[in-house]
């Protein structure tokens, strides 16, 4: 009887070199592309997390400073309200200087010198805790570059709420007294929204940022459903998510879904209706007498 044996030369059913070469190639490309998305979003959590750091301290300092004054709020200014020199003890407030590019004096988008005569400063302690880690803008003579590559880092990324204690001259500026909306000058007075739901500290679009204050208006008299435009823009450079900080200490990341906000080059921006993003930001910055 013939027995038959496998040839066992026979290649039936085997990988060849090249195929083996090739699922090697496929394995390594698809290992890359996950280590490369895998560092991008841990690059992007560090961001992130640093951010909101910075927001932490900014209002830990600016609580401390409400501490030690009795309950009177940190002042903030508008654009028309800020120091002429360094030396100038005019216009005291949270954070003096301007960042857009007629800032006058010039200069002022990358001194750290007028963050530290703000009145929260002695609280916070460096100059580091103001500026966004995503924040890519900058200042050079007198013009300001919102997508850098020219100059030197802007040094403020964070505004104030303007309804939080604005001065005189802002009031004056605004039209303040006019809306019946609550403007906070005292710790007792956040109790309307309640501390939690007041917006303190907001990431700023790199293109509207200019004075300390982070302005937002309610139609006129109206209830704030009827405002249809952004003023000042919230910045949206965390993956769409810009970081906010809160009167209570609590600080959080606020995924934005306007696509106004994305392209947004000046402000007046008309919100995407239904205006979503804007009316939640409006209910957070002041409420109805």
């Amino acid at each position: 009887m013939k027995t038959c044996f496998p040839n066992p030369t026979s290649r039936e059913g085997a990988f060849s070199l090249i195929e083996l070469l090739v699922v090697a190639a496929v394995v390594s490309v698809l290992g890359s592309i996950f280590f490369v998305s895998a560092l991008c979003r841990a690059r992007q959590q560090a961001s992130e997390s640093i951010c909101l750091n910075n927001l932490r301290h900014l209002t830990l300092g600016w609580q401390m400073y409400v501490s030690d004054n009795h309950g009177v709020l940190p002042s903030n200014n508008d654009e028309s309200s800020q120091p002429t020199s360094l030396t100038n003890p005019q216009y005291p407030q949270w954070c003096p200087g301007q960042m857009q590019s007629d800032a006058d004096p010039v200069g002022q988008p990358t001194n750290t010198a007028w963050i530290k005569i703000g009145q929260i400063y002695p609280y916070v302690g460096s100059p580091a805790y103001y500026r966004c880690p995503a924040d890519v803008s900058t200042y050079s003579g007198n013009i300001a570059f919102p997508t850098g590559n020219k100059g030197n880092p802007r040094v403020r990324s964070y505004s104030m709420n303007a309804w939080i204690n604005p001065s005189v001259q802002a009031v004056a500026a605004f039209g303040l007294s006019s809306i019946p909306y609550r403007i906070y000058r005292q710790q007792t007075d956040l109790v309307v929204p309640g501390a939690a739901n007041l917006v303190l500290l907001a990431d700023e679009n790199p293109y509207s940022i200019n004075d300390p204050m982070f302005w937002e208006q309610p139609s006129g008299a109206a209830n704030p459903p009827t405002a249809t435009e952004w003023v000042d823009i919230p910045a949206v450079w965390h993956s769409g998510a810009g970081g906010l900080s809160f009167t209570d200490g609590h600080v959080q990341m606020r995924l934005w879904s306007d696509p106004n906000l994305y392209s947004a080059r000046e402000t007046g921006v008309v919100a995407v209706p239904p205006r979503t993003d804007l009316l939640w930001l409006l209910q957070r910055c002041t409420a109805r007498e």
